[in-house]
């Protein structure tokens, strides 16, 4: 009797352990193609050949379940890189898409493009309010104003491409690829608002238009661009307030991962001596400056941009500037532009905050908002 129940349950181990292993038995069947349908079809039983195309059936859904797990990990995760890759590329050509040097938007150039920075400071607080504007002329000496020290400034800033061709001979021989037509316009005002006692009145408005003519340098080296400008800039008041100047200037274009720097100096067009509203202007805007950018992009995509404009007058005896430094982080978000919106601070001391203060010294704190990435 004992003997008979030793040999029955290792009759139950056996059948256990035949049907657990039956799926793997299949496989290695199928390598040796132990079952085909015409070996079942040649079957004479009708019971075995049943038993035949039910084996067939369960090994070819078996084996098919198994080849899908395998090449799942495999189809996961490919595009990933190849996302991630071009992201960072576009990140960091900045001065490519601003000025468009590889032609993406050759067949059908954007009308307006974004060409310093667009912002709206809320709050711009002076340390020294220039209360009696005034000029090197004797009749340009304005009465003395009543001012608050916090007001309201905004500058809005575009440029549209009118055309573009080969460089020739002569500048493709000095490296450059092609040259690109610009229109641009800028726009800065300081505006009173809080101050309702002077019914909130606009202190001064600067109007900017230029025409920029940019070559392009093969995309592979740092330096990436020259331009090459002519530029008006007033601000349509009459005397003694009335300030308005013409300049030429020459610009490099440099980029370096995510930093990039533009270089600027400039030429005065000469004027009348007798309709000169600021003659002495090179001496405290400065004759060139420089604009270093750089954008910081942390793990959720937010895009972090810091900017310094520094201008001086190459000059010892004595010498004079500006300095401007803007600080913009996303704010508001929207799904087609993750950093549209954005909260924007910006300090600035010297000379030359606009053109009515081109000879006043004062040190300026804002806060507000800015408009893009300040990539445009």
């Amino acid at each position: 009797m004992r003997r008979e129940l030793v040999r029955s349950s290792w009759k139950a181990r056996i059948i256990a352990l035949t049907v657990a292993l039956s799926p793997w038995m299949c496989v290695a069947a199928s390598a040796v193609d132990v079952t085909t349908p015409e070996a079942c079809r040649a079957e004479p039983d009708n019971d075995k050949r049943r038993d035949c195309y039910d084996s067939l059936v369960d090994h070819k859904i078996w084996t098919s379940e198994s080849q899908q797990a395998r090449s799942k990990p495999q189809d996961k995760g490919s595009p990933e890189p190849q996302v991630s890759d071009s992201a960072v590329h576009q990140d960091k050509n900045v001065l490519r898409t601003d000025w468009n040097l590889a032609g993406d938007h050759e067949k059908n150039p954007p009308a307006l493009q974004a060409y310093k920075l667009n912002y709206v400071l809320i709050g711009s607080w002076s340390d020294n309010p220039n209360y009696q504007p005034h000029s090197s002329r004797p009749d340009h000496l304005s009465t003395v104003q009543d001012l608050d020290s916090t007001e309201v400034k905004f500058q809005f800033s575009l440029k549209s491409q009118i055309g573009q061709g080969d460089p020739g001979r002569i500048l493709d021989a000095l490296g450059f690829d092609q040259y690109r037509v610009w229109l641009a316009y800028t726009q800065q005002s300081n505006w009173q608002a809080y101050n309702s006692r002077n019914s909130s009145p606009f202190r001064d408005n600067n109007y900017e238009p230029e025409f920029i003519l940019t070559l392009n340098r093969p995309d592979s080296s740092a330096f990436k661009l020259l331009n090459i400008g002519i530029e008006h800039q007033s601000n349509g008041r009459s005397n003694p307030e009335s300030r308005s100047w013409n300049r030429v200037y020459g610009q490099a274009g440099f980029e370096f991962s995510n930093f990039t720097l533009l270089a600027r100096a400039w030429w005065r067009i000469p004027e009348n001596a007798a309709t000169d509203d600021n003659p002495k202007i090179l001496e405290y805007i400065g004759r060139g400056e420089i604009v270093a950018r750089w954008k910081m992009q942390d793990w959720t995509g937010r895009n972090d941009a810091v900017t310094l404009l520094v201008r001086d007058n190459f000059s010892l005896n004595p010498n004079r500037g500006f300095a401007q430094l803007d600080v913009s982080v996303p704010w508001l978000r929207s799904r087609q532009d993750p950093n549209r919106i954005r909260l924007h601070f910006q300090a600035t001391t010297g000379y030359g905050q606009n053109l009515l203060d081109y000879n006043h010294r004062q040190t300026t704190v804002g806060i507000g908002v800015a408009f893009g990435d300040g990539t445009d």
